[in-house]
């Protein structure tokens, strides 16, 4: 994907298309990236990772396991699905969170 980016944003055609801001067009992700990056656990119950989505403000956060090495990413969609089960439409489902109930059936 990131070679996908970098090819892309040489392409002065993508630019324009996209009408990026002068501001923007020279701007590096280093400059305006998160430092303080909030890492849950493997092995964190969904309660303390929603207590992680109130107590921080993003609403994704990467899942590492004992030796902080990255396992995946959990977004706070997936765990409001969790957690309004009953009341979403089953059309609304991921296909994540169909295969999550899966195991607990």
């Amino acid at each position: 994907m990131a070679s996908d980016v970098t090819k892309e944003s040489g392409n002065p055609k993508y630019k324009s298309e996209f009408q990026i801001s002068k501001q923007c067009t020279n701007r590096k992700i280093s400059e305006i990236m998160t430092r303080e990056v909030i890492t849950i656990p493997v092995e964190t119950s969904i309660d303390d990772t929603l207590e992680l989505i109130g107590k921080h403000r993003f609403h994704n956060f990467p899942v590492v396991d004992k030796d902080n090495r990255l396992k995946g990413v959990i977004d706070q969609n997936i765990v409001m699905e969790l957690l309004f089960h009953d009341r979403l439409p089953s059309s609304s489902h991921t296909h994540l969170f169909s295969d999550f109930l899966r195991k607990f059936q």
